[in-house]
This record gives structure tokens, C-alpha cells and sequence, in this order.
């Protein structure tokens, strides 16, 4: 994870959406996927990309007010939430 300076492994992949951005004239693709990190744990920011960090659960990622979150955060949250009930509904019933 090039912005962050994480290593992961990536598990799956939850959700993916790209946008195009006329100011910039680029496709931006955002992707929202389970991981287990690799390595070491330090977040080293990309400076050009952001200017801050804030380590969340997603109960906590949904309490924050939509303000002070990039537009698309939320619909994302709630996305991952509902992934999050489907998997432990069938890892239930594989038991």
C-alpha cells in the first residue's frame, strides 16, 4: 500500500469503483478489500497523498460525521458491514 507504506496480503476484494476526476483529467480507482498485514506495522504517509492518519473500527468509521470523512466513506462503511454479516452468517452455517 504505496500511501501508507503497509505491506498486506490481500484477502478479497469487497467492493471496487472508479471515478473520473475533470479537474485532473485522470480515472481514480478505489478499491475496498479485506487484508492481514505483513511485516511491519509503522504507517509511513505519502505526503503528496495525505496529511494525516487515524486508525478506526468500522463502528467507530460510522459514527464520524460525513463532513469530516471523503464523500464516498460512508456508503463504503455500510457496504462492509453488510459483507462482514454475510461471511459470519456462512461461517456459521459451515460449522
Amino acid at each position: 500500500m504505496e500511501e501508507v507504506g503497509l505491506e498486506v496480503q490481500l484477502r478479497e476484494i469487497v467492493y471496487e469503483t472508479s471515478n473520473y476526476d475533470q479537474r485532473k483529467n485522470m480515472v481514480f480507482t478505489t478499491l475496498f478489500y479485506t487484508c492481514n498485514l505483513v511485516g511491519k506495522k509503522k504507517v509511513t504517509l505519502d505526503r503528496e497523498e495525505h496529511d494525516k492518519y487515524q486508525w478506526v473500527t468500522l463502528e467507530e468509521l460510522c459514527a464520524i460525521e460525513e463532513t469530516e470523512l471523503v464523500p464516498y466513506m460512508k456508503s463504503l462503511a455500510n457496504i462492509m458491514k453488510k459483507y462482514l454479516k454475510i461471511q459470519q452468517y456462512f461461517d456459521l452455517t459451515l460449522e
